[in-house]
């Protein structure tokens, strides 16, 4: 596979609808797209540029990414329809088993803080390359266990293992796209990422019952190896020192140079503040009310779901791990494709068609008229509670899940790309927030969501948790009216 300009190479031209002031105060010689609109960001010459790479590169970066998060999902979800046989098996409560869920799920987003101020000097590909090895070890260790103590300390090296994949891959993708088509390809990065967890349990559900509970961390382990020694191979530098002139200067790097990169690629020095970065942009309102609402839309359509229909599934329709494994994947698969199919290339067509009412320049908040669609997210956990506290046949619960994973995944989507597009130098710094503060309330939600439900009763359960998805939400909706303001 070869570095190369595009068919579709961004061309030097002058777009005629620029007012004289624009004209003035930009280069003349501007980056178009075919479209005639400036290109942001804007690339070099040079062929090493990742925004100059060819499509099929990219698209390689892409699916190999993507599947880096998936394949970690999976890891952490597919012993969720298999805690009964768990639980069984060393001696411990069906409550207890879900904990080696909830630390993996713990650590991946408390490690993000640690790798990203590394990954934004030294490039991305050395931490791909070192915590996914480290994911397939810790997954392969966890099959191997024979206490239960083993398991809990493999599952935590399991979240720090993961959390590359999951810090890092939407500043890859903006690494090497543009504005206009990040939406798409955030969009299928979101896809995988949230697709994993909804596949997992249908994958460890059919290993549990037919082959045995460890199957569920060692088909992962050995996925992971393999997607391992592939990103060896497939996986070039993203990072580029775009400003950085003498960097610029300076010969470009081969296909093989930018895979054994040695050395710093951002000329800077690491410091408190760079370990604080990722922290500090929660200051800027416009990414903390989106990482809110996406943090609550993460925990209560998937975590909530995740950590407690294994019980449901057995308590309440009396399923087998396989039946269990269905119940939890389909409906939240098929939720999620929909929802992606009516996602990312919308929010990028939005912005296209904002880029033109604006002389070229779009405003991040276009991408955030999608909302509505996210609603769908508190009324699927209204209907799966009400249908569960009634004990209707599980098809109707089953609409319910699919329907509230539709609306997770628009919100994902949505998020991602409005924060990225605000803050694009530092989508690293956004990623990993979004990822501390999903995690770190998913592991506390999923301590309490099946007590919490056995209490009150699913149907007032979930639906204080859609109320709070709810308020959030109208957070996100301010933006539309006040984000440009705010951003200022």
């Amino acid at each position: 596979m070869s570095l190369k300009l595009s068919d579709t190479s961004p061309q030097f031209i002058e777009d005629a609808r620029f007012s004289a002031e624009e004209k003035a105060s930009s280069p003349v010689d501007m980056k178009c797209d075919p479209h005639g609109l400036p290109l942001n960001p804007q690339p070099t010459d040079r062929p090493d540029d990742p925004l100059n790479w060819s499509k099929l590169l990219k698209w390689c970066i892409l699916l190999h990414v993507s599947f880096s998060a998936f394949i970690a999902n999976v890891g952490a979800a597919s012993a969720n329809s298999a805690l009964v046989s768990i639980a069984a098996y060393y001696d411990i409560s069906v409550k207890t088993a879900s904990y080696q869920a909830t630390l993996f799920i713990l650590f991946s987003g408390i490690s993000s803080l640690v790798i990203v101020p590394f990954a934004n000097v030294y490039g991305r590909r050395p931490f791909y390359l070192l915590f996914g090895l480290i994911l397939a070890m810790s997954s392969i260790w966890s099959g191997a266990s024979r206490s239960w103590s083993s398991v809990i300390v493999a599952r935590i090296f399991d979240g720090i293992g993961a959390s590359a994949s999951f810090a890092l891959g939407a500043a890859t993708v903006c690494d090497i796209f543009y504005q206009h088509e990040r939406g798409f390809y955030i969009g299928i990065y979101t896809l995988f990422f949230t697709t994993g967890p909804h596949i997992a349990p249908l994958i460890g559900g059919y290993l549990a019952q037919y082959v045995n509970f460890r199957w569920c961390f060692y088909v992962p382990g050995i996925a992971q190896s393999a997607v391992f020694f592939s990103l060896i191979f497939f996986l070039p530098e993203t990072l580029f020192p775009r400003e950085d002139i003498n960097a610029q200067s300076s010969p470009p790097l081969s296909y093989l140079q930018l895979l054994i990169i040695h050395r710093k690629i951002i000329p800077r020095k690491l410091s408190v503040q760079s370990f604080i970065s990722p922290v500090s942009i929660a200051g800027k309102i416009a990414v903390l009310l989106p990482t809110l609402y996406y943090m609550t839309s993460f925990a209560f359509s998937s975590t909530v779901f995740g950590v407690s229909a294994a019980s449901i599934a057995k308590t309440v329709y009396g399923f087998d791990t396989a039946q269990t494994g269905i119940f939890m994947s389909v409906p939240f698969t098929v939720g999620g494709l929909l929802g992606e199919a009516t996602a990312g290339w919308v929010s990028d067509l939005i912005v296209s068609r904002s880029a033109k009412a604006h002389g070229g320049h779009p405003e991040p908040e276009a991408r955030l008229y999608q909302l509505p669609l996210a609603l769908c997210q508190p009324i699927g956990l209204i209907v799966s509670g009400v249908c569960l506290q009634l004990k209707t046949h599980y098809i109707a619960v089953a609409i319910g899940f699919g329907i509230a994973s539709f609306g997770l995944q628009q919100a994902t989507t949505i998020c991602y790309s409005y924060c990225t597009d605000c803050y694009k130098d530092r989508s690293a710094e956004v990623g990993a927030l979004n990822n501390l503060f999903r995690m770190v309330f998913a592991f506390c939600v999923g301590f309490y969501a099946l007590p919490f439900a056995e209490r009150c009763g699913f149907a007032a359960a979930y639906g204080i948790l859609a109320a709070l998805n709810f308020v959030f939400w109208l957070g996100v909706v301010f933006l539309i009216f006040k984000g440009r303001q705010i951003r200022a």
